[in-house]
């Protein structure tokens, strides 16, 4: 469960304006094909566009899906596929709310370390029995380099999926099993979507999971239906197509709200965020000096902050991460406000 203000002011997500004329030049190619769903002209475009832009190589293969929760799911499940039964997957406390509970259940849950991430060292106190494979999450964009759960994983021969649903962009971690978000509220995100990247081995597999073509060969191994249309595709078409955009504006806008926030003493979670000048983020998490409660936010008037995410577990650095947490808007739409204005509304969110 995530949270957020309700106040008129600029919104937690970027005002994304479609090109309708571009969108109806695309769709004008599923109408001519006649194919609007299983696989359209469109979704072959979008993976293929998404495949050039994150210059893969001929092993691995974007699957655009319904959401990035249903790609990790059926990542899951082709591991299953792979194994011959179900795995049990160790996964980060501060996480989204699709680990936990459903298909996830039944995996251990572990703290996260100061950085938000997984924390490998409680990770490492884990009996090796105890659990089958590893998630490691990227829930708001705070990291690009995940060499260090990547090595772990390595070394104690356990598969690793990295739902890496925030952390879209250029240049992303160089291994074959990762889900992103498409969802409104993640940059490149237009309605819902999401996509897998895995290895080009797997895809039929996967496809098998998340279609009602041929059933996997453990019939309890499918999913349901989670395909995405090309109605869906044309939307996340065009919002790629408006990346010379809306990239640098929201790269701009991430600088500054980072250098306006040092003031405050304003800790950015995870990695640099500046240091990475690739990745575009809806919000900036910042980690303040005193415990923010979720009342204070109703404080700013000129843009909505938020606390992101509540840990599925109450472990102790997750839970007391979320206390101090919070999230400030840093995409292209805040633009619309000056230096002072934000200044002022950090201070009423963080004054005791």
């Amino acid at each position: 469960m995530s949270q957020t203000t309700q106040i008129s002011s600029v919104a937690f997500v970027e005002d994304k304006l479609p090109n309708y004329a571009r969108i109806q030049s695309y769709l004008d190619q599923s109408a001519e094909a006649r194919h609007w769903a299983n696989s359209g002209p469109l979704f072959q475009s979008l993976a293929a566009r998404y495949a050039e832009f994150l210059n893969l190589p001929s092993t691995s293969q974007i699957f655009p899906c319904a959401n990035a929760g249903l790609g990790l799911e059926a990542m899951a499940r082709v591991w299953a596929a792979k194994k011959g039964r179900k795995l049990r997957w160790a996964q980060p406390s501060f996480s989204f709310k699709n680990l936990g509970r459903g298909y996830f259940a039944d995996g251990p849950i572990v703290d996260c370390a100061r950085s938000g991430l997984l924390d490998l060292d409680r990770l490492a106190q884990l009996p090796a029995d105890s659990y089958d494979g590893i998630i490691a999450v990227n829930p708001v964009g705070m990291a690009s380099d995940f060499s260090a759960v990547i090595e772990f994983a390595r070394s104690q021969g356990k598969p690793l999926l990295l739902d890496n649903a925030s952390g879209l962009c250029s240049q992303v971690p160089d291994w074959p099993w990762q889900c992103f978000s498409l969802h409104h509220t993640k940059p490149f995100g237009m309605g819902e979507g999401g996509m897998a990247l895995i290895p080009a081995e797997c895809a039929a597999e996967f496809q098998r999971i998340i279609g009602y073509a041929d059933t996997p060969e453990q019939a309890d191994n499918w999913l349901n239906n989670a395909k995405l249309s090309d109605i869906s595709c044309a939307f996340h078409l065009d919002r790629l197509d408006q990346l010379p955009q809306w990239l640098p504006a929201s790269l701009e806008q991430k600088a500054r709200i980072h250098s306006i926030a040092q003031e405050f003493d304003l800790m950015p979670i995870g990695q640099d965020p500046v240091g990475d000048d690739q990745m575009p983020v809806t919000s900036l998490a910042f980690r303040a000096p005193a415990v923010v409660p979720i009342e204070n936010l109703a404080r700013a008037t000129t843009f909505r902050p938020g606390k992101y995410y509540v840990p599925i577990a109450d472990t102790p650095v997750a839970s007391d991460l979320f206390a101090h947490i919070v999230n400030i808007p840093a995409h292209p739409t805040m633009a619309r406000l000056t230096d002072a204005q934000i200044r002022e509304d950090i201070s009423k969110i963080l004054a005791g």
